[in-house]
Formats: C-alpha cells, sequence, structure tokens
C-alpha cells in the first residue's frame, strides 16, 4: 500500500509529497526498524534539498543521524548531524538549529561522551536563549544537569 502510494506520487511528477510521505514513513519506521528509517529520511532529504527545501533537508538528516548513532554508526550519525546544523545555521533557522544542537547533545549523551554533550548542550542553551526559546533552554539545562551528574561533576 504504502509502495503503492510513493510509485503513484514519483509517477505524477509531485516530488514534495513524495519527500513529505518518505520523511512520515521514516518517523513511523524509526520505533523499530532503524535501518529502513535512515534510508527513508536520506532519501526525503536528497528531494527536499532538490527543491529547495533545505530547512526539511536538514531536519531529515538529523534525525538520520540520531538513528545512525543509536545503531552504532556514530560517526557517520554525527556526521549527518553536524550537517543539519550547518545547513540551518546557513540558512538563518534558529529555532531548527537550536533542535539539532539538541541532537547532536543527545547523540554525545548516547555515547557516553560527557564532556563533548555537555559543552554542545551549553552551545544549545545559549541559542535557545538567544531566540527565547524557554522550552528548548529547559531541555539543555536538565540534559546538561544529567550529564554532569554522570560526569561526577
Amino acid at each position: 500500500m504504502v509502495s503503492t502510494i510513493l510509485i503513484e506520487l514519483r509517477n505524477e511528477g509531485n516530488e514534495l509529497d513524495e519527500a513529505n510521505a518518505l520523511a512520515n514513513l521514516a518517523n513511523v519506521y524509526g520505533k523499530g526498524e532503524r535501518k529502513k528509517a535512515i534510508s527513508l529520511d536520506e532519501q526525503a532529504a536528497q528531494i527536499f534539498e532538490k527543491l529547495g527545501y533545505k530547512h526539511w533537508a536538514a531536519q531529515a538528516l538529523g534525525t538520520s543521524g540520531l538513528w545512525l548513532v543509536d545503531i552504532g554508526e556514530s560517526v557517520k550519525g554525527i556526521q549527518r548531524i553536524k550537517q543539519s546544523i550547518t545547513v540551518l545555521h546557513e540558512i538563518g533557522d534558529r529555532h531548527l538549529e537550536v533542535l539539532a544542537v539538541g541532537q547532536l547533545g543527545e547523540a554525545y549523551m548516547t555515547l557516553n561522551q560527557p564532556q563533548n554533550a555537555i559543552s554542545t548542550f551549553d552551545r544549545q542553551l545559549q541559542l535557545a536563549r538567544e531566540i527565547g526559546d524557554r522550552h528548548r533552554e529547559a531541555n539543555a539545562l536538565g540534559d546538561k544537569g544529567i550529564m554532569l551528574a554522570t560526569a561526577g561533576q
């Protein structure tokens, strides 16, 4: 059923809807089948990028990066998340950038790299305060606290 819909969208030339369907499907697969989710998100990112939707491409890359870290492909995962942050910074999307920086911190948490996580959450905290995002500020403080405790600080 899903593949039929994707084929129809592709045949109709409706690339934006195809990319959105791929990204949404990736979120569904992300609950259990990480490798499939990564593949779908990366396909979506390529289409979004081609169409000029850089912020959506960056979001898909960031999510696939977290999942890559989760399945043990940490170098590739960190690279994807950093790529996402770079794109979001370049296009000036500070709200998504603060989320992506948080994803990077989460990746370092997963890898049990407290010092990298702490410095990344400090960066997220700074960005969140600059844009007045109290929710992300609280997330950064909470995650930093967990990492400080982990590091015995």
